[in-house]
């Protein structure tokens, strides 16, 4: 057999094109053409119009909320299908991607959306996409072992024909699970309470959910900074599961700036993008991680080659994970971001104002 060199070579990355890509980040990864992390939703770019901002500080919160879940929402259903037929490989990763963003503004505002169901669908939510990952975890794994750069290595090993006739089984078996999740009378009331609370407790919510988004909007990204802050060190821990924690927080920042970029100005994109450099790198990492445990602990003995070159990936970017975190957690680009955050103008318009007119004085003074 040859040598691993190119084995795992990188293809290039699939999904359309995102703007500006930053071409100083090493994307070559051998999980980027299977797990692409600046993938864009399907259907959202139909659904919300691009010729005028979609969301603005003055909006209450309900009708950002109403905004941004309803075309999610609408992706989410529009990907059942493929992904209980198995038509479309990609449309099982498009509904978790759905059901990911929704979860993310659900998350954001979920003080404002105490009086609404928000908090039962969002853990509904939750619990189908931990069912639903395992699942999308393999399509990813047998997609990466199928590629040429990585069969053409290992074709004529002895182990290699009955490894992978085992993960293609096992991927068979675990189909059963997604048509049992996405077809069963949980999943349709789930969706029934996801129409009701748009079509219904949205627009007679009132409270704090009609306070404008502003406020609301920069609260929940310093939070997610904070968070951030706390988790650094995890970047260097040995166990996956930290290592997603994470990774999940980075997302999250991503989300929050892409929602509230419009709104929060130019310095937002930036952070988004410092985020996305760092996540993608832990997401090459755990994935790697996860190959190497399911390799090990199940089905029949891989070829010694793979399950040392997956051991190497497993912790191949720990030096880039450092250079790129140091970036994004940079001391002063993140008090710049806290600055503008604070600005008076996040607070609302009647704040705004009584904090002026008590910084000039009385009329006249």
């Amino acid at each position: 057999m040859r040598k691993n060199e190119g084995v795992f070579a990188h293809a290039g990355a699939s999904g359309p094109a995102r703007p500006e890509p930053d071409r100083t980040h090493p994307v070559g990864g051998p999980w980027h053409e299977s797990f692409p992390a600046d993938h864009d939703l399907r259907g959202a770019q139909e659904i919300v119009p691009t010729q005028e901002r979609l969301l603005e500080a003055s909006l209450s919160v309900k009708e950002c909320v109403r905004r941004l879940v309803g075309p999610f929402h609408r992706s989410f259903l529009a990907n059942i299908e493929g992904s209980v037929t198995g038509s479309d490989i990609n449309a099982l990763h498009d509904l978790r991607i759905a059901i990911r963003r929704i979860r993310t503004v659900l998350r954001a505002f979920r003080r404002s959306l105490r009086k609404t169901s928000a908090k039962r669908i969002d853990a509904d939510l939750k619990n189908l996409n931990q069912c639903l990952g395992p699942v999308r975890d393999l399509d990813v794994w047998i997609a990466f072992c199928e590629k040429e750069s990585t069969s053409g290595g290992f074709s004529n090993h002895r182990l290699w024909p009955k490894f992978i006739a085992f993960q293609k089984e096992l991927r068979r078996l675990q189909h059963t699970t997604v048509r049992r999740h996405l077809r069963g009378a949980g999943f349709y009331a789930l969706r029934t309470r996801i129409d009701r609370f748009l079509e219904v407790e949205l627009p007679e919510a009132g409270g704090s959910a009609s306070e404008p988004l502003g406020p609301v909007s920069r609260r929940a990204l310093l939070k997610s900074l904070r968070r951030m802050s706390k988790l650094g060190g995890l970047r260097h821990s040995c166990v996956a599961e930290e290592l997603h924690e994470l990774r999940i927080e980075l997302r999250r920042i991503r989300y929050y700036c892409g929602f509230f970029e419009e709104m929060l100005g130019p310095r937002i994109h930036k952070l988004s993008r410092r985020a996305h450099r760092v996540e993608r790198v832990l997401g090459e990492m755990r994935d790697a991680d996860l190959a190497l445990a399911r390799v090990t602990r199940e089905g029949p003995r891989p070829p010694r080659l793979l399950v040392k070159e997956l051991r190497r990936l497993a912790r191949a970017d720990e030096a880039v994970v450092d250079a790129e975190w140091q970036k994004l957690a940079d001391p002063e680009f993140i008090a710049a971001i806290r600055r503008e955050l604070k600005h008076p103008c996040w607070r609302g318009q009647k704040n705004a104002e009584a904090r002026l007119a008590a910084h000039r004085g009385p009329i006249g003074s």
